[in-house]
């Protein structure tokens, strides 16, 4: 496969509102992962942004697409607001608006109808489970919880002291080298509460797609992972920190997704590859995600080449809105943004020549090119949701490339 992610923090700086399916088709995307349910909303209930995002469920069907819903899962704001008593305590017992509680039965409803109801509204072939996970090691601290990690042996008082004397938020590892470093030499105490977190977080999935798989028997089933499960050097961090393993929600998901986003984790290409290589060999039917925005297109055309042949089930792209899209037309090039903003200039280079040119190509607008190019850096700018501006290169990806990245002899899933 090859998917692309859309979420609808663009909607409101859009000049112009998904007029390329086609090209995406045609650069050689199979699948849509269109969010419905984010960190502060859910789209069936936002009477702005739904219109667009059904549009893009109905039109991505009818060309073709496999369309899968993605639901945001261990953060609501709306859900944390409504019931500020069922929120997560942290380890200082102070509660988080935003962040869930894994164990609430409450919740765990919600989360499901919400998805159910979805699929009733929208015509999707697929539901994505994203942000599935505690934040912090800091975080998953209700009498609840902590009465889970007492079960399975941990001394909970003298773990909560011991963590609350070293936890420093202001310093960038939290302080916490020397507990990461017991865990791993195997101190009983750390292995039971990281066995707990991961039972918490087990239980909670288990139960909503138990419900979809009897509910939704037809729709396929993914959960985006952290990559840090991958790592040799961060697989702790995502045992005791993230409650996740990718050995424990396997069985749970048709399709597990590492996001092996490199600039968001201060990375390189050479990263990429290591996390593609263990997911060739620790998780069948693994999908590669990678990011666009912060990244150039040489940047992303080398992460490409290294997960080449790795990437087993396919890759999907983060995401629509944060790259120019290059495909072969004939003799011509065709460049399609997807960026809130407009490109204006473009270095062209073939072989050893290379050409500057000015250009104005808005966003969700094409511009034909004569010719065919090693490499074309194209420069821009645009305003994000918030506010923020940003001047400089933009991402570009090439279809040839990313069609050679798709899984071999199949299209979709």
């Amino acid at each position: 496969m090859l998917g692309i992610w859309f979420n609808n923090d663009d909607f409101s700086v859009r000049g112009n509102k998904y007029d390329d399916l086609e090209l995406l088709m045609r650069s050689g995307f199979t699948d849509l992962f269109i969010l419905i349910k984010g960190v502060s909303n859910d789209v069936r209930n936002n009477p702005a942004t739904f219109p667009y995002t059904d549009r893009l469920f109905r039109e991505g069907s009818r060309l073709g697409f496999r369309t899968h819903g993605v639901f945001i899962c261990s953060a609501d704001k709306s859900y944390t607001e409504r019931y500020p008593e069922r929120t997560d305590v942290n380890l200082f017992g102070i509660r988080k608006r935003g962040m869930i509680n894994h164990l609430d039965d409450r919740y765990r409803y919600h989360m499901t109808e919400a998805i159910l109801t979805a699929a009733e509204l929208l015509p999707m072939d697929g539901i994505q489970l994203d942000h599935l996970r505690f934040r912090h090691i800091v975080n998953g601290w209700s009498p609840d919880e902590e009465d889970v990690y007492a079960s399975y042996g941990v001394r909970v008082d003298e773990l909560k002291n011991e963590m609350k004397t070293l936890y420093d938020i202001y310093k960038p590892d939290r302080n916490l080298a020397s507990v990461i470093q017991r865990f791993e030499e195997g101190d009983p105490q750390l292995i039971a509460f990281s066995e707990a977190r991961r039972s918490i977080l087990r239980d909670f999935t288990g139960c909503i797609t138990q419900e979809l798989r009897r509910q939704l028997p037809d729709k396929e089933l993914s959960i985006a992972m952290m990559p840090a499960g991958l790592e040799p050097a961060k697989y702790s961090t995502s045992l005791l920190y993230y409650g996740q393993d990718y050995r424990d929600l396997l069985p749970l998901a048709d399709h597990l997704f590492p996001m092996a986003y490199a600039s968001s984790f201060d990375k390189g290409t050479d990263w990429i590859g290591e996390i593609a290589r263990a997911a060739a060999r620790k998780v069948p039917g693994a999908v590669i995600g990678l990011e666009c925005d912060l990244r150039t297109g040489s940047e992303l055309l080398a992460d490409l080449n290294i997960i080449r042949g790795q990437a087993k089930a396919g890759i999907s792209l983060f995401r629509y809105g944060r790259m120019v899209l290059a495909l072969r037309d004939g003799e011509d090039t065709l460049l399609y943004n997807t960026y809130p903003g407009a490109v204006t200039r473009l270095i062209l280079k073939d072989g050893t020549s290379e050409s500057v040119t000015d250009c104005s190509i808005g966003d969700s607008s094409t511009l034909r090119i004569k010719g065919h190019y090693d490499l074309i850096r194209p420069f821009g700018s645009f305003t994000d949701h918030s506010g923020a501006y940003y001047e400089g290169e933009l991402c570009i990806a090439y279809s040839d490339a990313l069609k050679s990245c798709r899984s071999p002899g199949q299209d979709t899933l």
